[in-house]
């Protein structure tokens, strides 16, 4: 529907994935700790951006059919002092071509809206949630039945408060739905949308969002990264 102009030029993202607890898991033995708690921990794990927004940066780099040019960043470990070595919130934005900018953030001492992406048009936004998705039309659009044709089950009297319009689609379960498109595509010897080319260009951008954080400065995509 984005790629499809439904929503108009897209102009930036906005993403979110705000949990409230410290991501420990007991340990029996203080000998285990940073085997069963890898994820607080650089020798083993990049922390939020790596586990949680990397994700979301692959799907933007999807909608986008791209990938980030530059980034800025902050993060701290400000919250659970605890002896973890990765950041408990992050707050990046990356620069994208044509002029998109996408923000990306992870906290871990508030969970209100937990995962969250909104991709916002100059006719309308859409926010998409894990098991939803509504298209929110701008004040200076069309008549909303312009949009309404662009959705598919949706119509006129289904715009709810606030002007959203709920997006009907076939769905399951996410994971689910992940796993049954990569066996299909291994049954049917194609490349699945998400790949190894997809997933190398969300770890370099992960890679820079991190080097951000840490020397306090823009980086920049290289040249280097530029899979085929």
């Amino acid at each position: 529907m984005v790629q499809n102009g439904y929503i108009g030029k897209v102009t930036g993202l906005d993403c979110q994935w705000n949990r409230n607890g410290d991501w420990r898991r007991e340990v029996p033995d203080p000998k285990y700790e940073r085997i069963i708690n890898w994820r607080k921990y650089r020798e083993y794990s990049l922390g939020l951006l790596g586990e949680l927004s990397a994700h979301q940066i692959d799907f933007v780099n999807w909608i986008t059919q791209s990938h980030p040019l530059s980034v800025i960043g902050t993060g701290g470990i400000d919250y659970w002092k605890d002896g973890r070595e990765t950041y408990d919130n992050v707050q990046v934005i990356f620069d994208y071509p044509k002029g998109i900018k996408a923000s990306f953030a992870c906290t871990t001492a508030n969970a209100y809206q937990g995962y969250q992406i909104k991709v916002l048009g100059d006719k309308a936004s859409i926010i998409i949630k894990p098991d939803a998705a509504w298209i929110y039309p701008e004040n200076t659009a069309p008549p909303e039945q312009a949009l309404v044709d662009g959705v598919s089950g949706a119509t006129p009297s289904s715009v709810e408060e606030y002007g959203a319009i709920p997006i009907n689609a076939d769905h399951t379960d996410p994971s689910k739905r992940a796993l049954t498109d990569f066996a299909q595509n291994v049954i049917h010897h194609q490349e699945p949308i998400s790949n190894v080319i997809t997933g190398a260009k969300v770890s370099f951008a992960v890679q820079i969002a991190l080097q951000s954080i840490q020397e306090a400065k823009i980086c920049s995509w290289k040249s280097d990264y530029d899979l085929t």
